[in-house]
């Protein structure tokens, strides 16, 4: 063996080494070294490339992978760390088209599947990344980061019992991620499992006290169940971060007539039409208006709605119960009849 091929491996090992110690520059001057006596050698690229994507330089990371490509166009190394750098300049059209080069002959790493799904998900190439996680999660169904796209991706289009499944998978790996507890409570939530969604939302409160889409949540689920002065008490938390939330200041007014709290409630209504216009809020003050005995006033609420909104269904039956409670029985029915 040459003085010089003996000189290119010792450079080599003692890289790699640096590389693994994640000293990036040290790695590079002896990269760089070994690659001025033999700037063929496939590992030294490979080296280099991966030290050049370690230091967020992708440019020349891809100079260095594609010189082995033009050498080893079938290079595994090469291929996936190409697609890595491309990926991290957000060119995901380049990273799938060399990760699924890499799969067209290593079709059995799970890991790569996943990576190259999650980079489809986001060229909205959905039907194909389910495919790709679908054949991770075959050959591990518990695969955490499977798991979490492809539930993330059923979230996104909808299936909400797969992703369900997929991300209860998840939960068994990380308990602490709230993006995924948050989207466990919201799909419980909206099949008014509301108990069941309290205690996932719970759990996000646990880990971010503060978690706004955890405390609507929860808001919204003491309201599905009646328990309004609960459903109250998380709104108000929320409105606490966000006092412009004009549909909030709506929902708490509705909560608040429940509990016939009508002075809280009426605040409510009026700072949300202080924001814009609410035909909710509008109807709400009318509602409260009609259990004053205030009938004019009522009226005045619900016509503001139909100047803007004609045939505003929720509003006609309100219009209907002020006929209806203030003796005007005969309107009332010809407007419902109407």
């Amino acid at each position: 063996m040459s003085n010089q091929i003996q000189s290119v491996i010792k450079l080599s090992k003692q890289a790699y080494s640096l590389l693994s110690k994640k000293q990036y520059r040290q790695a590079e001057r002896v990269f760089l070294e070994a690659f001025d006596q033999d700037n063929n050698n496939p590992f030294i690229l490979v080296g280099l490339g991966h030290v050049y994507r370690e230091l967020n330089d992708f440019d020349q990371a891809i100079h260095y992978y594609q010189l082995i490509l033009d050498i080893e166009p079938e290079n595994t190394f090469a291929q996936k760390g190409i697609g890595h750098a491309y990926r991290g300049m957000r060119d995901y059209a380049k990273t799938v088209e060399y990760w699924q080069r890499y799969l067209e002959k290593n079709g059995r790493d799970y890991h790569m599947l996943v990576r190259c799904a999650d980079a489809l998900k986001k060229l909205d190439r959905l039907d194909e990344a389910e495919e790709h996680y679908l054949k991770a999660l075959e050959f591990d169904i518990n695969d955490k980061y499977g798991n979490l796209g492809l539930g993330s991706l059923y979230y996104k289009t909808g299936n909400e019992s797969g992703s369900l499944e997929c991300l209860n998978r998840f939960v068994k790996h990380d308990a602490t991620n709230v993006a995924v507890l948050t989207m466990i409570g919201n799909i419980h939530q909206r099949h008014k499992e509301f108990r069941r969604a309290i205690e996932v939302f719970n759990q996000v409160i646990n880990l971010e006290a503060d978690n706004g889409y955890a405390l609507y949540g929860l808001g919204n689920c003491y309201r599905g169940l009646c328990e309004y002065e609960d459903a109250i008490i998380w709104w108000l938390k929320v409105l606490e971060a966000e006092p412009d939330n004009q549909g909030l200041h709506s929902r708490l007014g509705d909560a608040l007539v429940h509990i016939n709290d009508l002075d809280r409630a009426q605040k409510h209504y009026l700072r949300s039409l202080d924001l814009a216009f609410d035909p909710f809020a509008l109807i709400g003050l009318s509602k409260i208006y009609t259990q004053r005995g205030d009938y004019q006033q009522a009226m005045a609420c619900c016509q503001r709605v139909l100047d803007r909104q004609p045939g505003h269904h929720r509003t006609l039956e309100q219009m209907a119960e002020v006929y209806e409670v203030s003796g005007e029985t005969t309107l009332a029915k010809k407007l419902r009849n109407g």
